[in-house]
């Protein structure tokens, strides 16, 4: 379950979520079984090594989003835009990424399932 504060902090918007993260290097947000309203913005946010574990971002925006080393096991990611987002070691194990919008987004050392792969991206629709 998400921690009440760090689900605060996502909500009141990109500027004052970065300025906490940068504040707080090293701290891993766990915002793990948050549930965003359809076509949530988090263009521009910075996930790294946040744990979405369980998350619900259908259809959200992720472009421009660097989620390196974080954790979105199991979340429904379902249509999800990203364009330009980095998913270098993020681990999407079970995640669903049915009809996702993948564009100029960089894949590295991913774990998707049992094993680790290296991808990449240009324009993908999963």
């Amino acid at each position: 379950m998400a921690n009440p504060k760090h689900a605060d902090l996502l909500k009141q918007g990109r500027d004052v979520w970065n300025k906490w993260r940068a504040d707080n290097e090293g701290l891993e947000p766990d915002l793990s079984g948050l549930k965003l309203l359809a076509k949530a913005t988090l263009a521009g946010f910075n996930l790294m090594e946040a744990n979405l574990r369980g998350a619900t971002l259908v259809e959200a925006n992720l472009s421009m989003v660097y989620i390196g080393g974080a954790d979105f096991s199991g979340a429904n990611l379902h249509g999800a835009l990203c364009r330009g987002t980095s998913f270098v070691g993020a681990d999407l194990t079970d995640a669903d990424l049915s009809g996702a919008r993948v564009w100029m987004s960089l894949f590295g050392r991913q774990h998707i399932g049992p094993e680790t792969y290296t991808l990449w991206a240009s324009e993908t629709v999963l």
